[in-house]
This record gives C-alpha cells, sequence and structure tokens, in this order.
C-alpha cells in the first residue's frame, strides 16, 4: 500500500500547484469568496473535531479507512487554493445563477481556456453556502489533468481526476471523504 499513497501524494501535489498563486484583490470584478469560505470550514471542522471515512482509489485500486484526527488546513487545502478572484481572472468569468425557493445556484465559466478552473457552482440554502463543484482544466506540452471537486457542508466531499504524461498512459483517481462526529 506505500505507493499507492505516494502516487495519491504526488497526485494532489500535482493539482495543488497547477491551481495556486498569490492572492491579492482583483480590481473590478468580484466573485464567490471561496478561499474565505473553505477557511470558515477548515475553522468549524476543526472547532468540532470532525473526522472523515475515506476512500482513495488510484488506477482501480481502493483503499479505505477512518481519521479522527484531521489536519483540515492540510486536508481542505486543495480547495482553498482555488480562488475565483486572483487578479489574472479579472473578468475572465461568465456568471449565471437561478433561485428556487430558498435555494440559489451560482455558476462561474471561464471564458479564457487558458484559466484552469473550467467550472465553479456554489448551491446556497437560505443564503448560506452549502454545496461547491468545480472543474479544473490544464494542458502543457507534457502534461494534461481535469479534475472534478465537489465539498457539500457538514456532510464531506470529493475529489475524481485524470492526469497524463506525455508518453505515459493516464492515471485515474478519486477520494470520497464523509465526514464522522
Amino acid at each position: 500500500m506505500i505507493p499507492f499513497r505516494y502516487f495519491l501524494a504526488s497526485a494532489i501535489a500535482g493539482i495543488l500547484l497547477g491551481c495556486s498563486s498569490t492572492d491579492p484583490k482583483a480590481e473590478g470584478v468580484s466573485y464567490f469568496d471561496s478561499q474565505g469560505f473553505f477557511e470558515k470550514e477548515i475553522a468549524t471542522l476543526s472547532a468540532e473535531k470532525k473526522g472523515y471515512r475515506k476512500t482513495l482509489k488510484i488506477n482501480g485500486k481502493t483503499d479505505a479507512f477512518n481519521n479522527r484526527k484531521v489536519n483540515w488546513k492540510e486536508e481542505l487545502e486543495i480547495f482553498r487554493n482555488i480562488k475565483l478572484n486572483k487578479p489574472a481572472y479579472n473578468g475572465k468569468f461568465k456568471a449565471t445563477s437561478s433561485q428556487e425557493g430558498n435555494v440559489r445556484s451560482v455558476y462561474y465559466t471561464s471564458t479564457d481556456p487558458k484559466i484552469p478552473v473550467r467550472n465553479f457552482h456554489l448551491l446556497s440554502i437560505d443564503g448560506h453556502p452549502h454545496g461547491i463543484e468545480i472543474t479544473t482544466k490544464e494542458n502543457s506540452l507534457v502534461y494534461s489533468s481535469s479534475t472534478y471537486l465537489k465539498y457539500v457542508v457538514n456532510e464531506g466531499y470529493q475529489i475524481k481526476g485524470t492526469q497524463t504524461l506525455k508518453g505515459l498512459e493516464p492515471s485515474t483517481f478519486s477520494i470520497n471523504a464523509v465526514f464522522l462526529q
């Protein structure tokens, strides 16, 4: 199982490196503050001492385990690093929304194919964020990656993706974490 965990660490590191950069406030257009939202979630999960039941699947191999002593800052770093308000993204997302009763959906779609965050969907109930879904896609001469991330307040999160290095077979992975009391 050790190689499995090393692969997972390198897969997540690749995603993090592809989605992170500096974070000065964008001038002009302002999108949902996903970084601030996840910082609050990290504080809440840490204060409540929540654990999780996690299932990892990499290239068809599955591993599952419980963790009751979670470092939520590290655990949710991939979500926290996806920032819509980067200066380079200013004006590069089309926002649409819909409302049905007390449920509001806001969809941000990138208008620039160079931006790794392709889609960002925020679901709010009674004005409070309840769920977030994100798709990312990156391509370079030696590397391509696509990732789907989903986070649901008080429930858990899911990450699925495919990574391809030139000359190698694609690697697929999924992480499903369900919060435990």
